[in-house]
């Protein structure tokens, strides 16, 4: 695409929606192949760019970038200080204005002079980035000199605005209890900080409890030390909440029939896999999974007898594990009627279009618009790979034989989405 060196065209372009949309690919990513630079040292030109995207202050020219009362004016409409000159980088107001206003600010764009000022980092600290347009708004104290970063209110700030600033607190700051309690309540997952070393000193239970119970801190669990790992009260205060975290348990806790019901009860249920299989016969813990409804990809994991038992598969046909089962319990009419394979089941598939070649796909839309189950299930066989993407009935049987499951669709034939568009 040429370069564009008539003004008036220029400006057109940037306030037309319409003209604009034809150019706004190559402006935004390669501005100064279709500007050239002697607009881009043209101020009218200039904002008219900004203001269509305000990361296009880089490309302005060098003397627009060092007018104070042109940068005031980008840095309002969003772009950021760190294109300025070193000159203004200096400049407080500006300083002040770009991390109000800039859509990405980070305390190593302005002057050394203005981070080093308490006043300054507390005011930035202060200011609340939310705002969808500011992208970039979790400030980091990271370029801050470690005197700021071992000041108490700064850190406070700090870990009120980034929870994750707390990695950057001074050694001696990061033992505060207070501090940390801070940035649990901000950020839970804060509480990988724990694995470092100079936090096994204010690991106490008076001190670990408080933080599950009135935060709901449960991930703090697996960094704790083993001894706090097997105490009563929080393991209870933990498992209530995230069943997983019998994965991170020790072999105590795991084999302990109590603290498996709570995880599995617990409002992030437990993964099966986490479960030891000392418990795959147990009735307690079967009633319980069934109970809360547990993710179940086949019945390998419980005993032969529970996997053998009709009254024990017949609770799980609220789960996708019908391929697993025994082959007498699959042919048993109550099992299959419970697990929704029996009768008239309406279904609506959703092909992969991309494994079959353009004839095929012709031949299927013929048979759709015919409405030829036989002849569908027959291109369907040619090409074993082209699974259905979603079903209504999620059975592995589905994606071996359609047929294997009695579902009445030759009126209800299939509503398909259109091929093309699927193809991609």
């Amino acid at each position: 695409m040429k370069k564009i060196t008539d003004k008036q065209k220029m400006i057109s372009i940037l306030s037309d929606d319409r003209e604009f949309a034809k150019y706004n690919l190559v402006i935004y990513y390669e501005t100064t192949s279709l500007v050239p630079p002697e607009l881009l040292d043209d101020q009218d030109v200039a904002i008219l760019l900004i203001k269509r995207s305000c990361h296009l202050f880089r490309c302005v020219s060098l003397r627009l970038k060092n007018d104070r009362d042109f940068s005031k004016q980008a840095i309002l409409l969003g772009a950021a200080i760190k294109y300025c000159t070193k000159k203004l980088r200096g400049d407080l107001e500006l300083a002040e204005l770009s991390v109000k206003h800039s859509c990405e600010f980070s305390f190593e764009d302005v002057s050394e002079e203005i981070r080093n000022n308490i006043s300054y980092v507390k005011y930035a600290l202060s200011i609340d980035r939310s705002d969808v347009r500011k992208y970039n708004n979790a400030l980091s104290i990271k370029p801050l000199n470690e005197e700021l970063r071992s000041n108490r209110e700064v850190a406070d700030l700090a870990i009120k605005a980034n929870s994750f600033n707390f990695a950057f607190l001074t050694p001696e700051l990061q033992k505060d209890k207070e501090l940390f309690a801070l940035a649990m309540k901000c950020d839970k997952s804060c509480c990988s900080f724990l694995k470092d070393y100079q936090f096994k000193e204010i690991l106490t239970k008076d001190f670990v409890l408080p933080l599950i119970v009135n935060h709901n801190s449960s991930c703090i669990y697996s960094f704790l030390p083993e001894e706090l790992k097997r105490d009563n009260d929080i393991i209870k205060a933990c498992f209530k909440y995230n069943g997983n975290l019998l994965g991170v348990a020790p072999d105590s806790v795991r084999n302990n029939k109590e603290y498996v019901l709570i995880c599995i009860k617990s409002t992030y249920s437990v993964d099966i896999k986490f479960i030891p299989q000392l418990f795959n016969d147990d009735d307690d813990i079967f009633d319980a999974l069934v109970e809360s409804q547990t993710a179940l990809f086949g019945v390998d994991w419980f005993s032969d007898r529970i996997q053998h038992s009709k009254e024990h598969m017949l609770k799980l046909s609220y789960s996708d594990v019908f391929a697993s089962l025994p082959e007498e319990l699959k042919q048993d009419e109550d099992i299959r009627e419970a697990f929704g394979l029996n009768g008239e089941v309406k279904v609506t598939y959703y092909w992969y279009h991309g494994f079959y070649t353009q004839e095929e796909k012709e031949a299927i839309r013929k048979a759709l618009e015919e409405k030829d189950y036989d002849a569908f299930i027959a291109i369907r066989k040619k090409n074993p790979r082209g699974l259905p993407n979603t079903c209504s009935v999620c059975r592995e049987s589905d994606y071996a034989e359609l047929e294997v499951i009695d579902i009445t669709i030759r009126e209800n034939f299939m509503r398909i989405t259109d091929f093309d568009s699927e193809a991609g």
